[in-house]
């Protein structure tokens, strides 16, 4: 097998059959062989690194269980297929002087975007560089974007109908302050679907995205609501921890849903019924995808929705008619 077909394996730049490909790349393993990405950059004119934006302050990352499983995920499966990955600083104005750093260097080859932030001086400097872009949820107006997301309005509709069907009629929606794009279609969605079933929406913001600031939110609002849905687990859980200390003790009268799954809701007491949007999942496929534009592929679809699932535990008791 000549040099130039096993360099071309290598560099992606030409179209090489998939028995020869499958037989550099056995003895590739056999001699333990792995391409040296500098030499294989200069080869591509690629950097073989991926930018990451995240919209949360450093504090958020630390209350939100599903950015381990996104940046685990994103890791993994960058490094398998030769790639690294680096985080763009959440503030947008830093964000996007960064970028354009970034790319007058040719240091990263794409971008994906976790809740992106509404199209902004970031976005444009990606767009006018012609970088690859993929977003871990979806933009309002960019219906050519290439996205992955899961159904929130089904999310919605699952656990209000989860309650509806426990019981309970005055759902509160639990969610923090912070100006996250998620939190503002969740709102919505939520609004929407009370006033399909005939509720009054109750919406309650914390200040922040921890159990104390939600157990501080909820303080004279319990009388207010028969059930809390909320934005995350971690909100959850404070909501547990007020409905517990409210009883006194005489146990759970009032329902509570996060989102997440989390080891929060599977430690919770009692356990905590949550939606498991398979975070991870998403963040495989967002990079799959954005790895798939850089290096020319034609992708079998732009769009991809993750199923969730409702995992019910015993923070959903039947309701009790007082």
């Amino acid at each position: 097998m000549s040099t130039a077909t096993v360099s071309h394996v290598f560099s992606g730049r030409r179209p090489v059959s998939a028995s020869a490909a499958e037989r550099v790349l056995e003895v590739a393993e056999e001699l333990g062989y792995r391409a040296n990405t500098v030499a294989r950059g200069l080869a591509t004119g690629r950097s073989y690194i991926v930018a990451l934006h995240l919209p949360f302050e450093a504090g958020d990352i630390v209350n939100a269980p599903f950015l381990a499983s996104i940046l685990t995920t994103i890791s993994t499966t960058a490094s398998e297929a030769g790639y690294a990955f680096i985080l763009i600083p959440p503030d947008e104005q830093l964000a996007t002087a960064h970028v354009k750093s970034l790319i007058a260097s040719r240091r990263i080859d794409g971008a994906m975007l976790l809740d992106p932030l509404p199209p902004g001086t970031l976005r444009e400097a990606l767009d006018a560089a012609g970088l690859p872009v993929v977003t871990i949820g979806r933009t309002e107006g960019r219906d050519d974007d290439v996205w992955v997301d899961g159904d929130l309005d089904a999310q919605v509709g699952d656990a209000l109908g989860h309650l509806a069907a426990r019981g309970y009629e005055r759902p509160a929606l639990l969610i923090a302050a912070g100006g996250a794009v998620f939190y503002e279609h969740l709102r919505a969605r939520y609004e929407a679907r009370c006033a399909e079933r005939g509720w009054a929406p109750c919406v309650i913001v914390a200040e922040a995205l921890t159990e104390d600031a939600a157990i501080q939110a909820l303080i004279g609002r319990l009388d207010d609501l028969d059930s809390l849905f909320c934005g995350s687990d971690v909100l959850a859980s404070g909501a547990l921890r007020a409905l517990v200390a409210d009883r006194d003790g005489a146990g759970l009268q009032k329902a509570v849903i996060g989102i997440g799954d989390s080891y929060h809701a599977r430690h919770a007491r009692p356990p905590l019924t949550s939606i498991d949007t398979r975070s991870g999942d998403k963040a495989r496929a967002a990079t799959e995808l954005l790895l798939g534009l850089i290096e020319g592929h034609e992708l079998p679809e732009r769009h991809v929705t993750v199923p969730h699932e409702l995992v019910v535990r015993g923070s959903t008791p039947q309701r009790v008619p007082a």
